[in-house]
């Protein structure tokens, strides 16, 4: 009844201390109010606080940069995704970057959020075998050394790949 009549502090104070089952979407709630009326700042902080800021904050920032068509905007949401320790977000930031060409980025984030599948897979289509070969050593990652393998085998190089499916 306070969200519908726009009582947010209330409707936040009555889910906190008597109906904490609801807290997750009160603030949800709270956060899709606050963007509606442009308080991005105020609905970061609640998609934060709903744990909807994985989906959320990326969808509204660069819708907001699709309207406003302001670069600046989409900045933000980097700027948002470089100061996150979540992985999942950061993963997301990297597979973005490279959908637009922009590898070196890619290679960056992925690394942050060590998903060294896609570090060996950009460096295979780059053909950056040896920077491909040193990720695999260097982090012993079974799906990274299948990936290098099957693409050395596509290259005709078997017995390396043979190697690398060996591990």
């Amino acid at each position: 009844l306070y969200q519908a009549s726009g009582f947010w502090d209330r409707a936040l104070d009555v889910a906190e201390t008597k109906d904490r089952i609801h807290l997750k979407t009160t603030h949800h709630h709270y956060a899709m109010h606050l963007e509606a009326i442009g308080d991005v700042n105020g609905a970061v902080k609640h998609f934060e606080l709903a744990d909807t800021h994985r989906t959320e904050v990326p969808r509204m920032l660069f819708d907001l940069s699709q309207v406003s068509r302001d670069p600046k905007v989409l900045g933000k949401l980097e700027e948002y995704i470089a100061h996150s320790s979540d992985p999942e977000l950061i993963k997301w930031w990297a597979g973005y970057c490279e959908s637009i060409g922009q590898y070196d980025k890619a290679r960056h984030f992925y690394h942050r959020a060590q998903n060294y599948f896609s570090l060996v897979r950009i460096a295979c289509f780059n053909r950056e075998i040896p920077r491909a070969k040193n990720i695999v050593e260097e982090t012993n990652n079974a799906a990274a050394a299948y990936y290098l393998a099957r693409y050395l085998e596509g290259m005709t190089e078997v017995q390396e790949a043979i190697n690398y499916y060996a591990q």
